[in-house]
């Protein structure tokens, strides 16, 4: 009976394990302390899951800054193929935003490299103002 209602409820039959195939993914192949690396300033790269929309979850590299709210994420258009075929999103935690920059890279490395500058800018910008250090004006009598 439950095996005829799991059928009507989901429209397929119980599947064992062997038919599922296991899939390497950005977290199998990404060496994150070399990708760290290659990033300006205070920037780092992570792994994590996300779900947009309808769509599969996906593992993507997230690459982030401990005082910045801004995230840029590097999705694969294809979980089977991690590394290729990269789609580049600038999320804004603070406003709740996700905007796509770059349809399609060729690869990680080349996303990376896409991003830097803007990584660089943007560190810039939110940089706290430092004060220089200035000589005493010394004014005459």
């Amino acid at each position: 009976m439950l095996h005829a209602v799991y059928r009507w409820l989901f429209g397929v039959e119980n599947r064992s394990l062997e038919e599922v195939r296991e899939i390497e993914t950005i977290a199998d192949v990404v060496d994150l302390g070399w990708y760290s690396m290659r990033l300006p300033g205070d920037w780092d790269v992570r792994v994590d899951i996300v779900q947009y929309g309808q769509e599969a979850l996906t593992q993507v590299l997230i690459c982030t800054h401990p005082t910045v709210p801004i995230e840029f994420v590097l999705v694969p258009a294809q979980n089977a193929e991690p590394t290729a075929d990269i789609a580049v999103y600038r999320r804004d935690r603070t406003r709740g935003t996700r905007t796509q920059l770059e349809r399609s890279v060729v690869n990680l490395e080349t996303a990376i490299d896409t991003i830097a500058p803007r990584l660089r800018r943007i560190e810039r910008r939110q940089a706290p103002f430092v004060e220089q250090q200035r000589e005493p004006i010394v004014i005459s009598p």
